[in-house]
This record gives C-alpha cells, structure tokens and sequence, in this order.
C-alpha cells in the first residue's frame, strides 16, 4: 500500500537536496511545481491502459500523485541550472504564454486518438510538442533544454530503478500487454519517453514563461555587485 510513497520519498530527498544547494532556484522549484502539480488529474486517464497504481485510498490518482508530480517538476525545472550553475534573470510570469501552450497539447490529443496510442503518449507527445513551442520562440533555451532532459532522465531512471528494486512487486502495476515490452534494465521504455520528454519541456519553462534567462553565476554576482553600488 505505501510503495508509491516510497517513490515520492526517493523524488523528495532529490528535491530537498537541490532546495538546500540553491537558494536562487528555490523559488522557480516551488512554482513550476505548482503550476504543473493539478495537472496531474490527467493521470486518471492512464489507468488501466497503461498502470494501475495501488494507493493509500485506492483512488487512480491519490495523494502520492501529487505529491511525486510536485517533486520532479521541480527537479527538472532547476536540473540544468544547479549543475551548470546558472543563475536566473527575469521577471513574473506571463500566464498567456503558458495558454499558448494549450495548443500543442490539444495536438497531442488528437494524435493520440487518431493513431490509437496508449494514453501515455498523450504526455510524451505534449511534452515534446510544447518543448518545441517554447523553442521556436526561444532559441535560446535549447541548451537548457536539451541538458535538462538529459540531466533529469539520468535521476529519474536511477530513482525509478532503486524504488523497483526496494519494491520489487511494483513492477506488476504497468499493464504490459497494451506497452511495447521494451525496457531499459526494470524501466519500461515509455517511463524512458515520459522523463525524456517533460526535462524537454520543464527545463526551460520558467524561462520561457517569464521571458527571463540564465547567465553565469560569476556574471551574476558581478551584476548584483553593481546594481548595489549604483544604489
């Protein structure tokens, strides 16, 4: 019954960890998190196609949901930052640009429906499409991108394998007859797919929404230095 909260334990020590290494990103954490988090409703739709998690109170999305949806879409909106040490620079977010992403997740969903997908692909296929919105508006976003997907599927998979191997009987929980039955060590493929994609696109997402960007640290410093002299 508390296996899945084993998995948001393993999320949340992640997260913990990169809340206390960067001050500057906590804030960029907790709002992309929240901003992501009730989008997890959607979760209701792959059950039983593609899962069937067992949760607390046995409903298709529980509390641990939320809660593990609210961890790694702050992990992988900060990932790049953290290891590259970036420093961020910009202002508040521009909800119409986070409605302009609407679109391409519609797309997803017509695409999912009209070729006969596994529900899971309606996320792996957003996630991909709005990645390249947020890129075709900014170019400049590409290397976070590309680093964040990479960065996060590195912690993603190596969470994913050590929960499977403290909860072996877990693995039961993904209906393989509708999945390709492809995997990468215990990790189905479209869980591969699934982080791949979202470090895509929540790499990069609060730059993209506030029309902000990183700059180096040192040169961060150096601005702030003189901001603070100038006053």
């Amino acid at each position: 019954m508390y296996a899945y909260f084993l998995a948001v334990a393993l999320t949340f020590l992640v997260w913990s960890l990169f809340f206390l290494m960067s001050r500057r990103s906590r804030k960029e954490m907790v709002l992309i998190g929240l901003l992501l988090t009730p989008f997890v409703a959607l979760d209701a739709l792959t059950t039983p196609s593609y899962w069937t998690p067992i949760t607390v109170f046995n409903i298709p999305v529980g509390i641990e949901g939320f809660l593990f949806t609210f961890f790694i879409a702050g992990i992988a909106a900060v990932v790049y930052e953290i290891v590259f040490r970036k420093d961020y620079d910009g202002k508040h977010i521009h909800f119409s640009l986070f409605m302009a992403l609407a679109i391409p997740a519609l797309l997803s969903g017509f695409a999912v429906y009209f070729l006969s997908l596994n529900i899971i692909y309606l996320f792996i296929i957003g996630f991909v499409l709005m990645a390249l919105t947020e890129l075709i508006s900014r170019r400049d976003l590409l290397l976070n991108s590309v680093f964040s997907s990479v960065l996060f599927s590195v912690i993603y998979i190596a969470a994913f394998t050590t929960w499977l191997y403290l909860s072996p009987e877990s693995a039961s929980w993904w209906n393989v007859e509708n999945l390709s039955n492809i995997r990468l060590g215990v990790v189905p493929v479209e869980e591969i797919l699934f982080c791949v994609s979202l470090g895509l696109f929540v790499g990069p997402l609060y730059e993209y929404l506030t029309a902000g960007k990183l700059i180096p640290h040192r040169k961060a410093y150096v601005r702030n230095k003189y901001r603070l002299r100038k006053r």
